[in-house]
């Protein structure tokens, strides 16, 4: 089964959780329109330990006050694969709700304290104005994207040690 933690109005999983604040809701989205929705905060999950197969938390745990408490309950709830999705530093200033920013190689850090299996990687590259005409060589994109300049980070956490990674993001 899947688990989708903070699933807002676009619900990914079997089982779809959130903390639902209309007073702070952006999108004005209905929990009783969300499939299979339930009320529960990311650090204090309602669920069995290994509960679940795969789990999805897109764009969430920057809004979190305790991401390491909520990352030990992805781990508890999830016995195989867990994929992070969250706006790297570079793009993080655009929320202000956002509590925490992180790089390519803070996020890897902080999710290797919980998995023992972690791999970070970058979505859109950030290009500053001055090199958008593409002129940027193979090479000098990764060099960026190794230091960090990305917009969004994708995490892909393994539960236990693995040779094996199925992903879908």
């Amino acid at each position: 089964m899947k688990l989708d933690v903070g699933c807002d109005a676009n619900p990914k999983g079997d089982v779809n959780i959130d903390i639902y604040d209309k007073n702070q809701c952006v999108n004005n989205w209905n929990p009783k329109k969300v499939a299979n929705f339930v009320l529960a905060s990311a650090d204090s999950l309602p669920f069995k330990d290994e509960a679940f197969e795969y789990l999805v938390c897109s764009h969430t745990i920057e809004h979190l006050s305790d991401p390491l408490k909520a990352l030990c309950e992805f781990k508890r709830i999830c016995n195989g694969t867990v994929v992070i999705r969250t706006p790297s530093q570079y793009n993080a200033d655009r929320a202000s709700s956002h509590l925490f920013t992180w790089n390519q190689f803070t996020f890897s850090n902080l999710l290797k304290k919980v998995f023992p299996n972690v791999t970070v990687k970058y979505a859109r590259l950030y290009l500053p104005l001055k090199y958008s005409d593409r002129k940027l060589t193979y090479a000098l994109i990764n060099i960026m994207a190794r230091f960090g300049f990305c917009r969004e980070l994708i995490a892909v956490c393994q539960s236990h040690l693995t040779d094996k990674v199925e992903v879908d993001y």
